[in-house]
């Protein structure tokens, strides 16, 4: 059985029905954006019955398999992850809430961070994890305890607007964002970096703990020589893992000879 610390429902139901294993959802529209950029995007119907905690877990594992063989997750720290890529993490996060974005019912958003050594100096040698989604998927209230500050509101909310167009088909890349100037694109990386900088302040290494999932990237922050590169995603699922057993409960069990004394 999992222990799910975080879970995208609408992400489960769409991408398993994507995976063949279920049938399109009845759908009702909701918009979201900021002035200039609007997008639509499409919920569940509230009429729908919701799963069993049972249901849940085998849907998910459905599509954790369909991810697997569609679409070969690589793990976020690889070179050349790039937007709308699947990806698979496990290291120790922290967590926490930014605000509830404007027009939503959320909650706030949840907020994810962590970072991946490969054991090199400089830069170069880590690379950091931003998770952004929303906190009404926490799937225990207590995990949505800490909030990084309402100082932040508009970042938060350019998160969220982010995390929004992930459902758009064409990806956080895609027309709403495809004619932005270099200089956006490098206000997109201050808006990112400046979050995972508060967000490992307030969790700092000391206070994580090991968590595993998948996650779909949204962008990449990544200024050779300047800071490590962040990877910026939302999650579609997120996890305690069971704990790692040490090396000597791998080594192979000999049957040794019984001196019978005959």
């Amino acid at each position: 059985m999992r222990e799910l610390v975080y879970l995208s429902e609408q992400k489960l139901q769409y991408m398993f029905a994507d995976s063949g294993r279920g049938s399109s959802m009845p759908s009702i529209g909701a918009t979201v954006g900021v002035p200039g950029v609007t997008v639509t995007m499409a919920t569940a119907s509230p009429a729908a019955a919701p799963d069993s905690p049972a249901d849940m877990a085998r849907k998910l594992d459905e599509v954790i398999r369909f991810l697997e063989r569609d679409h070969r997750p690589v793990d976020f720290s690889a070179p050349g992850v790039r937007a709308g890529q699947w990806v698979l993490f496990d290291l120790p996060m922290g967590w926490g809430t930014g605000p509830e974005a404007t027009g939503t019912t959320s909650g706030g958003i949840a907020l994810f961070v962590g970072t991946a050594s490969t054991g090199t100096e400089g830069p170069d040698g880590v690379t950091d994890l931003l998770l952004c989604g929303t906190a009404g998927h926490f799937r225990h209230r207590a995990q949505a305890a800490s909030r990084p500050g309402s100082d932040m509101d508009s970042v938060y909310q350019y998160l969220a607007d982010l995390e929004a167009n992930a459902s758009v088909e064409s990806g956080p890349e895609g027309e709403s964002r495809a004619d932005r100037a270099p200089a956006g694109r490098d206000l997109d990386e201050d808006v990112v970096r400046s979050v995972f900088d508060v967000m490992s302040e307030r969790r700092p290494p000391p206070q994580r703990g090991r968590l595993r999932g998948h996650a779909r990237v949204l962008l990449t922050a990544d200024r050779e020589g300047r800071s490590p590169r962040l990877v910026v995603a939302t999650p579609l699922y997120v996890e305690n893992p069971p704990p790692r057993l040490p090396a000597r409960w791998f080594r192979p069990w000999r049957r040794r000879d019984v001196d019978t004394g005959s």
